[in-house]
């Protein structure tokens, strides 16, 4: 009868904790339905009051259900949005602790979730190698989060030469959403490529050509509804451009890619020898960089904020970082 009792009083709590963690996988559908309302807020002191107590929440629930994919996607997305709206204008090392916590969320959920990427990881691939292998759709979110994360990381510390050891796994997971579902979050992956081939010399495979292939695809994928595009055209490109015009920089001679070379690359290949798929290179304008900052920076501040509700909260974040942006007009521009 001892013995019956000591396994009972054994087994209790793994079935309680068992209980906790189905309930809070029963959960998962409400809270992201929960945290939609949150994108369609428009008052940044609002949400940004609010969230640390419920990202605080969110890692508790992420504590007694560790391995849900889902729950961590949430947590990871919430800490990177709120490390770029409220914590980086004032504090960007603090901010970019959070973006690495963010990345590593997403990477351990990435392992719990998707069997190809744990097999490589298990096998000692390194990171890079290990989403290369991905083939599943079902993984972008998740890998979008990666991206996110670590491409606001390296931002904060792009004068750390050390940060460039980290620009293969970011650009394979960057690859990767490209060829499995470009069009997640209103394309937002143009834009990302975008800033990071405008902040790259064309003999590292960037150049503002390259950026504004990106951004015009970034533009047409969100239908002009996101706003942070804009406002990342007017801070990482038309910066760039300074008071030169397209015409003045681009080069229509020199292709993206010979035509010969194209015709032989299947599509996953292509995807990682031309910007963003883009084989036509785009049509330079007689716009100069300050010109198209300042063209950014009126439709930016014309476009409401709930011109997609799903973007409310990520537009009047755009609204706002535009608004700083615009102060600094003199720094970037000597027209």
């Amino acid at each position: 009868m001892k013995t019956v009792l000591r396994l009972t009083a054994l087994a209790l709590p793994l079935s309680l904790s068992a209980c906790t963690t189905m309930a809070i996988n029963m959960m998962v559908p409400t809270i992201e339905k929960l945290s939609s309302v949150g994108f369609q807020k428009t008052d940044m002191e609002y949400v940004g009051t609010a969230m640390p107590a419920s990202i605080l929440q969110l890692e508790g629930m992420l504590t007694l259900s560790p391995k849900n994919a889902r729950l961590a996607k949430i947590v990871a997305e919430a800490k990177c949005g709120y490390a770029f709206g409220w914590i980086e204008p004032k504090d960007p090392q603090r901010a970019a602790e959070y973006y690495v916590e963010a990345k590593d969320l997403a990477l351990r959920a990435l392992y719990d979730s998707n069997k190809k990427y744990r097999k490589a990881i298990d096998a000692g691939k390194p990171i890079h190698e290990a989403i290369d292998a991905i083939d599943d759709a079902d993984a972008v979110p998740l890998l979008f989060q990666v991206a996110n994360c670590w491409g606001n990381w390296l931002n904060v510390n792009k004068s750390d030469m050390s940060a460039l050891f980290k620009v293969p796994a970011l650009m394979a997971s960057m690859y990767k959403i490209l060829e499995l579902d470009p069009s997640y979050f209103y394309g937002s992956i143009y834009m990302v490529f975008g800033a990071m081939y405008a902040a790259m010399p064309e003999m590292a495979g960037g150049g503002v050509e390259r950026a504004r292939a990106c951004f015009d695809k970034a533009l047409e994928a969100s239908e002009g509804k996101f706003l942070l595009v804009h406002y990342m055209i007017a801070q990482s490109y038309a910066t760039v451009l300074k008071d030169l015009s397209e015409t003045d920089l681009f080069n229509p001679d020199k292709p993206f890619v010979r035509p010969e070379l194209a015709a032989k690359l299947d599509k996953r290949q292509m995807l990682r020898v031309v910007p963003c798929g883009v084989t036509e290179k785009p049509t330079p304008r007689d716009m100069t960089g300050a010109q198209i900052f300042d063209e950014m920076m009126r439709y930016i501040e014309e476009t409401p904020a709930t011109i997609e509700p799903n973007l409310a909260l990520a537009n009047t974040m755009a609204k706002d970082k535009a608004a700083t942006l615009k102060s600094q007009r003199d720094e970037y521009f000597f027209d």
